[in-house]
């Protein structure tokens, strides 16, 4: 077989780099994406669209908190952890929206 393809072959065993591991190569702070994070779950009381842009960035989070080497990187801070937290809290309640599906269609049922 020609070298190029058996390099190809040892490329896709090798195992990929951690999440981590590309956050620093790529020279990026994960301070930094914390305090994106924060400020875009700070914004989550103003207009809809900024809502919607905190329940991603509560759910960045959660995700980010996952990731093994999370605790290296001291990921978990108690401020952030509530107001994502405080995100999912504000959004309206499912059994109501599920109680005003409901009650529209018996209406438009009958």
């Amino acid at each position: 077989t020609p070298q190029g393809e058996e390099n190809s072959d040892e490329e896709e065993d090798a195992p990929s780099p951690g999440f981590w591991t590309t956050l620093l190569d790529g020279d990026l702070s994960h301070k930094t994406l914390l305090a994106l994070l924060y400020c875009l779950l700070e914004r989550s009381k103003q207009l809809v669209a900024d809502r919607l842009c905190a329940v991603h960035a509560a759910q960045l989070y959660f995700v980010l908190l996952q990731i093994p080497g999370s605790g290296a990187f001291k990921i978990f801070h108690p401020m952030i952890f509530q107001k994502a937290l405080d995100v999912f809290y504000m959004l309206p309640d499912r059994d109501i929206i599920r109680r005003r599906r409901s009650s529209a269609r018996s209406t438009s049922g009958e």
